[in-house]
């Protein structure tokens, strides 16, 4: 081979090299553009749900204007869209320039189909008992998450705060008296939320650990004010082990008001689909 042809095709192989370095710099720039439309939509539908979030609070505290039953329902649900929004929105932004955004729920999907969700914001008193979720898990059955939250007194542990979150899966005839059925999704992703008092919650309990076709999982976590509390919840067969990329994956964050009696609890859970 002649000195020419050498260079020739050093030339080439250098040329080709190039434009394919060039191909795969405008993928990269295609993603991020694509990911920046994307962060784009979700600020501007976070920013109408937070006016029209408080327009509603505006309407509660007003001592001239009660809310119905259903725009409580509403103010909650839009509380849920909120706080699910923002950490999409934080996550988004944190993972930007990266190579591309990894889903925060892709650790617990187990292969392919998409998880279920839930995401809320509420305010709740110590000890009420807060549920959402009402996913269809498999035919005939779904599953709920519930997290009941009590302020600790205790001078010696100011911000202290004890967390019950369980997960409790239930056929459709169990649903069917469970009282429920309001907060059910035929969705993936859900920011419906119900708030039980502690009478109300210990009835339920008892009634439902009763039933036939009821299964639960639980945990008792400790968070302080403004932390996060993460734990791993399933509800395995009695003839199946539980595996990790099964169970549900459930972060808390509790915000305690001023006065102690009472907080911001943040939900955020993922369930694998089945």
């Amino acid at each position: 081979m002649t000195h020419s042809k050498t260079i020739a095709l050093i030339v080439a192989g250098v040329s080709g090299l190039i434009s394919l370095f060039v191909l795969w710099q405008q993928q990269r720039l295609n993603a991020a553009r694509k990911e920046r439309d994307e962060l784009r939509q979700r600020v501007t539908a976070l920013t109408s749900l937070r006016e029209e979030h408080s327009r509603l609070a505006a309407a509660a505290a007003q001592g001239n204007s009660r809310l119905t039953q259903k725009e409580h329902l509403e103010l909650m649900r839009l509380r849920g869209e909120d706080a699910l929004l923002r950490w999409q929105v934080q996550h988004q932004a944190s993972q930007a320039g990266t190579n591309g955004i990894q889903n925060a729920t892709s650790a617990v999907a187990p292969g392919t189909g998409q998880p279920l969700t839930a995401g809320v914001s509420v305010r709740v008193s110590s000890g009420q008992t807060l549920v959402t979720g009402g996913w269809r898990t498999e035919p005939g059955k779904r599953a709920f998450v519930f997290v009941t939250p009590v302020v600790d007194k205790k001078p010696d542990q100011p911000g202290r705060v004890v967390l019950r979150p369980e997960i409790l899966e239930m056929t459709d005839e169990v649903l069917r008296q469970s009282g429920l059925t309001d907060f059910i999704t035929e969705g993936r992703d859900t920011s419906l939320v119900g708030l039980y008092n502690a009478d109300q919650a210990r009835t339920f309990w008892k009634a439902m650990r009763s039933l036939e076709g009821v299964r639960s999982d639980s945990q008792v976590l400790i968070a302080h004010d403004g932390g996060t509390a993460t734990c791993r919840l399933g509800v395995p067969s009695s003839t199946e082990p539980r595996a990790s990329n099964s169970e549900a994956l459930i972060e808390l964050v509790p915000q305690i008001d001023p006065g102690g009696d009472g907080l911001d609890l943040t939900v955020q859970a993922v369930l694998p689909r089945p």
